[in-house]
C-alpha cells in the first residue's frame, strides 16, 4: 500500500514534466478515444498458449519460468505454472491468487468476467471513467507492447499490483494501478479498479520507484488460500 501511495506522489512531478512534451495531449486523446471505443469480438486479443512438458515433475508442483524486468528487478514478467496430469498451465487457480493475479496481469490466462473499473488520467486534468472487461483492456493496451508487473500487497481481502506496458518505439510507458477484492482474482468474475497512466516518459520508472534499483524486490511472498 505505502508503495502505491509513493507512486501517486510521485506521478503528480512527472505527470506534469510530461505536459512540457507537445504531443502528450493529443497521445492521451488518442488512448481516451481507443479506451472509449467499441471493439468487434475478432478484435479482442487471444491468450497465448503457454503449455509446457511435465517433464517428470510432480503433480501439483509450482514453478515460475523467468522473465526478464524492466528498469527495476521487482517489475517482470515471469510467469507461474502448475504441474497437472500431462502437461504444465499458467496457474489460474483460487489457491494461488498471487500467482494467478500475475499471469493474468501479462495475458497468460484468460480475464475471463473480470472487469476493470479504469480511471484514465489526462493530460489537463481531464480525467475519465471507463468500465470494460479485462479482456478488452488489454485487447486495447497490450498489442505490440511489452507487459510487466509487480504485486505490491496482498491479503486475504484484496490484493493490489502494477502492470506497466513500454511503447519501445515512443519509448513511453502506459501504467496501471489495480486494487482488486481477492475472490474476484480467485472466482475469475467481479470488479477491480485501475488507475491509468498513459504516455509516461520510460526513464522516469526509476522515480516512481524510488532510486534504490539493486535492493527493490517483490514486496509480498505467494500465499495459498485454503479451498
Amino acid at each position: 500500500m505505502k508503495q502505491i501511495i509513493f507512486l501517486v506522489a510521485c506521478l503528480v512531478p512527472i505527470i506534469a514534466f510530461s505536459a512540457t512534451i507537445p504531443d502528450k495531449a493529443q497521445a492521451d486523446s488518442v488512448m481516451f478515444a481507443l479506451l472509449s471505443s467499441v471493439p468487434d469480438d475478432d478484435e479482442l486479443l487471444p491468450v497465448e498458449k503457454m503449455t509446457l512438458p511435465r517433464d517428470g515433475r510432480k503433480r501439483g508442483a509450482t514453478f515460475v519460468v523467468e522473465g526478464e524486468y524492466f528498469q527495476i528487478k521487482s517489475l517482470r514478467n515471469d510467469v507461474y505454472y502448475l504441474t497437472g496430469r500431462n502437461d504444465c498451465v499458467p496457474i489460474n487457480d483460487a489457491r494461488y491468487p498471487l500467482e494467478t493475479m500475475n499471469n493474468l496481469l501479462l495475458g497468460a490466462i484468460d480475464g475471463g468476467e473480470r472487469e476493470v473499473m479504469v480511471h484514465h488520467h489526462r493530460y489537463g486534468g481531464q480525467n475519465a471513467t471507463l468500465m470494460m472487461p479485462f479482456n478488452e483492456l488489454r485487447s486495447k493496451l497490450q498489442p505490440g507492447l511489452r507487459a510487466y508487473c509487480s504485486i505490491t500487497d496482498i491479503s486475504t481481502e484484496k490484493i493490489e499490483a502494477i502492470l506497466v506496458y513500454y511503447d519501445a518505439e515512443k519509448n513511453v510507458i502506459h501504467m496501471l494501478n489495480f486494487t482488486s477484492p481477492i475472490d474476484v482474482v480467485t472466482r475469475g468474475a467481479g470488479e477491480m479498479d485501475a488507475e491509468l497512466y498513459t504516455n509516461i516518459p520510460q526513464d522516469n520508472i526509476r522515480n516512481l520507484f524510488g532510486q534504490e534499483d539493486e535492493s527493490v524486490s517483490p514486496v509480498v511472498s505467494s500465499i495459498k488460500l485454503k479451498k
